[in-house]
């Protein structure tokens, strides 16, 4: 008898037939399908290629257990080709499962996330931040204006909204000079929970302001 006339029947613990197999689809280094084949790569490595070798080929399942993912080159992860398909990356809390990064809609969602290094927007905004804290402790928080001495000006702004929802610049500080200029613009100087001292003391000298862009000497007393 013709070992092509031998088939395997291989089925489920229900008897329900899963795959009839002929004996000369297998050898002992693939298994050849009508269109694909799987075999050994390397000595713990297996691939599934089409009949000729040369390209890889996909696997579809349900569940996939893991001790380490590599990519044989540059590939992707992709959704589902709908707007709202997502891929979820989740971690054990202890607890739970819970999310920590979601691809949906053309974005990257972050969930319960902490920086462990410096983060680079590479020269984009951060928005919608609701709130900013510094680190607890012993700590402060400091905002660098980076702009340099090859071409000064102003390095940080703070900006809110006028009466019409347009962008007003607030408070401006120059970047690059040695003695910078901090200036208050659309806006009052208010010392709202301090008052007026009656008297003066002694006279100890003067501080420089700025005003339209001169210079006056407001002079500073002692207390008395």
């Amino acid at each position: 008898m013709d070992s092509r006339d031998i088939w395997i029947r291989v089925s489920d613990d229900k008897g329900r037939t899963i795959k009839d197999v002929n004996p000369h689809q297998i050898d002992f280094y693939k298994l050849n399908f009508p269109h694909i084949m799987v075999r050994e790569y390397t000595s713990d490595i297996l691939e599934i290629v089409d009949k000729s070798g040369a390209n890889l080929k996909g696997l579809r399942l349900w569940d996939l257990y893991l001790g380490y993912l590599n990519f044989h080159s540059s590939g992707k992860i992709t959704t589902p080709a709908a707007s709202s398909g997502y891929i979820e990356l989740q971690s054990f809390n202890g607890g739970a499962y819970v999310t920590n990064l979601k691809l949906v809609g053309g974005v990257v969602e972050i969930y319960n996330g902490k920086l462990t290094s410096n983060l680079d927007a590479n020269g984009y905004r951060i928005n919608n931040v609701e709130v900013l804290t510094s680190r607890a402790g012993a700590y402060s928080v400091a905002i660098v204006g980076r702009r340099l001495s090859s071409n000064p000006g102003i390095g940080i702004q703070l900006i809110t909204y006028n009466s019409s929802d347009i962008w007003k610049d607030r408070l401006i500080i120059t970047s690059g000079v040695d003695t910078a200029d901090i200036k208050i613009v659309n806006a009052l100087l208010d010392f709202n929970d301090q008052s007026l001292e009656a008297s003066a003391g002694s006279l100890q000298g003067y501080f420089k302001v700025k005003v339209g862009g001169v210079e006056y000497k407001v002079p500073a007393y002692a207390l008395s």
